[in-house]
C-alpha cells in the first residue's frame, strides 16, 4: 500500500505566506501615499480658498474706485494705487508678514491676513492691460510636500 500524505509543505507554505506579505506591502504603502496626497490637496485647497478672499477683496476695492493710477497701461507692480469719487487715492499692497492691506488718508487697515503655517506667499504682482482692466498674479510655497508651488491669477474690470 502507498502512504499518502495529505498536506502542505513547509516549502508550499512559506511562499504563500511571503505571497501574502508583498500583497500587504502593496496594500499599505498604496495607502499611506494616497493619505500624503490627500493631505496635500487639503493644503492646495486651503491656499486657493486663501488666493479668492484676496481676489474678492481686491475687486471690491476696486469697484469702489474711479481710476487705476499705478500701474500704468502694460507695466507691473507690487501695489496698486487707486483713485476713488471722492478723490483720496487708496494703495493696495501685500506684506507677507503682515497680508492684502489697503492705505487710505494714512491709514493702513488689514484686508486679507495671509499669515499660514502651511504656505507662504512668496510673489505679488499686478499688471494694467488698460485704464479699465486689471490683472493679478499671485504665488505660493506650499511648506509641504517639498515645497511645491501655488499659482493664482485673476482678472478685475472697473
Amino acid at each position: 500500500m502507498r502512504n499518502v500524505n495529505k498536506g502542505f509543505t513547509v516549502l508550499e507554505l512559506s511562499i504563500i505566506v511571503s505571497i501574502i506579505a508583498v500583497i500587504f506591502v502593496i496594500l499599505f504603502s498604496s495607502q499611506s501615499s494616497i493619505k500624503k496626497k490627500s493631505a496635500f490637496m487639503v493644503e492646495k485647497g486651503m491656499s486657493l480658498s486663501m488666493f479668492k478672499r484676496i481676489s474678492k477683496a481686491i475687486q471690491q476695492e476696486i469697484k469702489s474706485s474711479s481710476e487705476i493710477v499705478i500701474p500704468k497701461v502694460n507695466e507691473d507692480s507690487k501695489f496698486v494705487l487707486l483713485k476713488t469719487d471722492d478723490e483720496i487715492p487708496v494703495l493696495l499692497g501685500f506684506d507677507p508678514n503682515y497680508g492684502l492691506f489697503k492705505t487710505k488718508n494714512g491709514k493702513k487697515s488689514l484686508l486679507v491676513r495671509t499669515k499660514q503655517k502651511n504656505f507662504t506667499v512668496t510673489y505679488i504682482k499686478f499688471v494694467a492691460k488698460s485704464q479699465t482692466q486689471l490683472e493679478f498674479y499671485l504665488k505660493a510655497r506650499m511648506k509641504q510636500p517639498d515645497e511645491a508651488l501655488v499659482e493664482f491669477f485673476d482678472v478685475f474690470n472697473l
